[in-house]
């Protein structure tokens, strides 16, 4: 026995106690049709709270692609009623269509990854071209897996463009997943409990197929920038001779069946693109009014700021100017009040030289006569002094002698003399000083230092 049989036995042994409680509690209710439609209902309402919160972004990314694309424009919305019609051909649960739906709206959004010049092509495309188109199915998945949590619809989005016998792309899937419980309702629960081992085998889902027969389906019946459109009895030729390999039979018989009622389905699809055109053209409008409006509004806040601004800075300035009158003003006081003072010292001073001179020229004046005391404090020259003083009429040198002020040299004037001008006029004099105005008879006698250098 290989792994393969091993896993269905072992789920047999899982599924088939569940089943039978599950079957138990439910006969009753699939009596009246009841409970499967119970079922049903609780399925529908719990993917609908899950996949609604992605429809903006969905619709969002649509946009976004058909308006690169002039050639897919209405493709996404057409493809999804087209599918979401074959599922309730078949007769699926209301989840599942909910889902088929959704993925058919974003089932091309990797095609945001392909270049324009190669998605409107008119010509045959190269192999890397090629290669490059196809890559959209994988490069779809990876863009919406941030966004959409949900494995189906991802599965639906990446292999919309497998092969009932395997000769599609990216995978090579071939055949269909065949749910082992879809036929008895209420044990659905029961397969959701295994449902994640059956989906290691390598085969096409019942979804995917969906969706790819109504993507042929729509690419048939539309124009490409290499072909024109075929019409619906070319399409379902072309589906009969497709069936079996590139499309699921049962699948295929289910477009067939509703082929006739699509006309009106397409028509009401153009009219719900309309009415979503109008809606968002609407909701455009709106937004650029608001915007327009916050923009005024700004714009008016700015000028009232401006002009705030304006009378701050014109009272600022206005202030600056005030204090540096002030300032300047306040220095020119202080400028007079110094020149004044400057005045006043200078006057001072020219006052005390005039008195002094005053003073010099009374004291050069005054008239000497006995005994005079000279005072020498430094004993430089002193000789040359002494010999200038011998030569003074009317005056004899007594005496000299040392003392604690310097060197002392007592005279006799023998007649009236003006002694302190005949010794200012001394060439070896430099001041002289009466010691103490009171005491006439002692003079200091300041000497120049001649000494050669």
């Amino acid at each position: 026995m290989n792994d393969r049989d091993k896993a269905k036995e072992q789920l047999g042994d899982e599924i088939i106690p569940h089943t039978e409680k599950t079957l138990k509690k439910g006969r009753l209710k699939l009596k009246n049709g009841e409970y499967q439609q119970y079922l049903q209902q609780k399925i529908a309402e719990h993917d609908r709270k899950i996949l609604f919160p992605y429809f903006n972004t969905i619709t969002a990314l649509v946009y976004a692609l058909e308006a690169k694309d002039k050639y897919i424009s209405g493709h996404s919305r057409r493809v999804a009623n087209i599918a979401v019609a074959i599922a309730q051909e078949l007769g699926l649960p209301p989840h599942r269509v909910d889902k088929i739906g959704i993925a058919g709206l974003i089932h091309d959004i990797g095609k945001i990854g392909v270049r324009e010049d190669v998605l409107n092509k008119p010509g045959k495309l190269t192999d890397d071209e090629y290669q490059h188109v196809i890559s959209h199915c994988e490069i779809g998945e990876r863009i919406l897996r941030p966004v959409v949590e949900d494995e189906e619809i991802l599965d639906m989005v990446r292999h919309h463009h497998e092969h009932y016998d395997g000769t599609g792309y990216p995978d090579g899937l071939s055949g269909k997943q065949i749910p082992l419980v879809d036929e008895v309702s209420a044990v659905t629960d029961a397969y959701t409990h295994v449902a994640p081992n059956l989906t290691e085998e390598k085969t096409l889902s019942q979804n995917a197929s969906i969706l790819a027969m109504a993507d042929a389906y729509d690419a048939m019946t539309s124009p490409r920038s290499y072909r024109g459109a075929l019409s619906r009895e070319e399409a379902a030729d072309e589906i009969r001779r497709g069936a079996g390999t590139q499309f699921d039979p049962e699948v295929a018989d289910a477009l067939l069946r509703i082929n006739d009622s699509l006309i009106s389905l397409f028509e009401e699809a153009e009219k719900q693109a309309h009415r979503e055109a109008m809606q968002l053209a609407e909701e455009r409008a709106k937004r650029e009014a608001e915007e327009a409006g916050k923009a005024k509004e700004a714009e008016k806040q700015a000028k009232e700021e401006a002009v705030q601004l304006a009378g701050e800075k014109a009272t600022g300035e206005a202030e600056e100017a005030r204090k540096a009158k002030e300032a300047e003003k306040q220095a020119k006081e202080k400028a007079k009040q110094l020149a004044k003072e400057k005045a006043k010292r200078e006057a001072e001073e020219a006052r005390k030289a005039k008195e002094a001179e005053k003073q010099a020229k009374e004291e050069a004046e005054e008239i000497y006569e006995g005994n005079v005391y000279l005072v020498l404090p430094s004993p430089v020259g002193f000789d040359q002094f002494k010999e200038l003083l011998e030569r003074v009429e009317n005056l004899r040198i007594l005496w000299t002698g040392g003392s604690t002020e310097g060197t002392t040299i007592g005279v006799s004037v023998q007649k009236p003399i003006t002694l302190l001008r005949i010794l200012n006029e001394m060439p070896t004099v430099e001041k002289v000083n009466k010691k103490d105005k009171k005491i006439k008879n002692i003079i200091v006698v300041m000497l120049k230092d001649t000494t050669v250098r």
